[in-house]
């Protein structure tokens, strides 16, 4: 019984980020809407936005996880991190493939 609520626990931690990786896409999307006025800036904060997402994950995933770490729950903070290195990894591997592309068109 122990096992099963400690892989509950992780998959809320992973979903829980998954929501943090949500809100933090719209902060950046409202943020955009705005300074709608000046074209150029806006478009500058969705992209960096977008290609920034994985070092901007950092900025809630390391204070979350001491908190966690404080609370003493383990095996939620474990989902976190375990989120967010699936999540880096992902994305990472896209950015590259994207990068890839735009250099031989």
């Amino acid at each position: 019984m122990l096992q099963k609520n400690k892989i509950k626990n992780i998959v809320s931690g992973f979903l829980l980020l998954l929501l943090f990786h949500l809100a933090s896409a719209i902060f950046i999307l409202i943020l955009a809407a705005l300074v709608q006025s000046n074209y150029n800036l806006s478009l500058k904060i969705i992209v960096y936005g977008i290609y920034g997402f994985a070092l901007w994950q950092l900025i809630y995933v390391i204070p979350f996880c001491l908190w966690l770490k404080h609370q003493d729950k383990n095996s939620l903070m474990q989902g976190v991190m375990l989120g967010a290195v699936m999540t880096f990894l992902l994305y990472g591997g896209c950015f590259l493939w994207v990068i890839y592309f735009m250099y031989i068109y």
